[in-house]
C-alpha cells in the first residue's frame, strides 16, 4: 500500500484526485529518458549563457562553443545512459566512486575537446607568437 497524502491508494486504483496534500506533478509523467534529456539540454543552455555573459564572444565563436559543449554532452549523456540501462551503475561499490568515474569521462572529454581545438589554433597564422 502506497500512502499519497492523506488516502490510501493500492495499485490499480484510479489516481486520487489532487489534493493540496497531494504533489501530483506532471513532470512525472514524462519518460524518464526525455526528462534526461531535457536536464541535459538545459545545462548546455545555461553553459552557454553564462559564456556568453562572461566572455561576449563574437557569434561565431558562440556557434562553435555550441557546437564543442553540445558534442560533449551528446557523448557525457550517451555514457550516462549506457550505464544506466545496463546497470553498470550498480556494480559501483559507493557514490564516491560512481562521482569519481563521472569526472574522469568529463576529464577525459575536455582534454580531447581541447587537443582538437588546439589543432585549428596552430592551424590559423598569426595566432602563436614565439
Amino acid at each position: 500500500m502506497i500512502y499519497v497524502g492523506v488516502a490510501a491508494w493500492r495499485p490499480g486504483q484510479d489516481d486520487p484526485a489532487p489534493t493540496h496534500t497531494n504533489m501530483n506533478l506532471s513532470i512525472s509523467k514524462i519518460s524518464m529518458p526525455t526528462r534526461f534529456m531535457i536536464g541535459i539540454l538545459l545545462i548546455v543552455v545555461i553553459s552557454l549563457g553564462i559564456f556568453t555573459i562572461l566572455m561576449s564572444p563574437p557569434s561565431g565563436e558562440l556557434a562553435l562553443m555550441a557546437l564543442f559543449l553540445g558534442i560533449t554532452a551528446f557523448v557525457s549523456a550517451l555514457a550516462g545512459y549506457a550505464a544506466y540501462r545496463f546497470g553498470w551503475i550498480n556494480l559501483s561499490p559507493t557514490l564516491h566512486w560512481t562521482i569519481l568515474g563521472g569526472y574522469a569521462l568529463a576529464s577525459i572529454l575536455t582534454r580531447r575537446r581541447k587537443t582538437g581545438t588546439g589543432r585549428f589554433a596552430d592551424a590559423r597564422p598569426g595566432q602563436r607568437t614565439r
